[in-house]
């Protein structure tokens, strides 16, 4: 095998990593992907970009444009900023909270964040 042949079959492994986590984590942020997979930085923004021009994964910036999260293309657009309202853990537990005492107000809700320790 060349070793053209060898850096494609690496670049590729690369891509096929992050493509398997983004499809595992929707949402997930660069610095997690980084986190897990110890690729360093000029390896994870390649395969990124290119999984982003071959449509594979979609990049969403939030209203502040500070967020930037990571979805899988087959995600509708309307559906992303959800979940990433989800992964914060606050919004996660007032939304699961009101979802099962639908009878609530806010201080049931700041006691129930307050006891779970948010």
């Amino acid at each position: 095998m060349s070793l053209e042949n060898r850096t494609n079959n690496k670049n590729n492994n690369f891509k096929y990593v992050i493509l398997t986590l983004i499809i595992q984590i929707p949402g997930i942020r660069y610095n997690d992907l980084a986190r897990i997979t110890k690729f360093n930085n000029g390896v994870i923004s390649h395969s990124l970009r290119v999984l982003e021009k071959n449509n594979l994964v979609k990049v969403v910036r939030c209203s502040n444009g500070k967020i930037t999260r990571y979805f899988t293309s087959s995600i509708p657009d309307e559906n992303c900023p959800i979940i990433a309202f989800l992964k914060n853990e606050t919004t996660r537990k007032i939304i699961l909270f009101l979802h099962y005492n639908r009878e609530s107000n806010f201080e049931k809700i700041r006691h129930h964040i307050n006891e779970t320790g948010s």
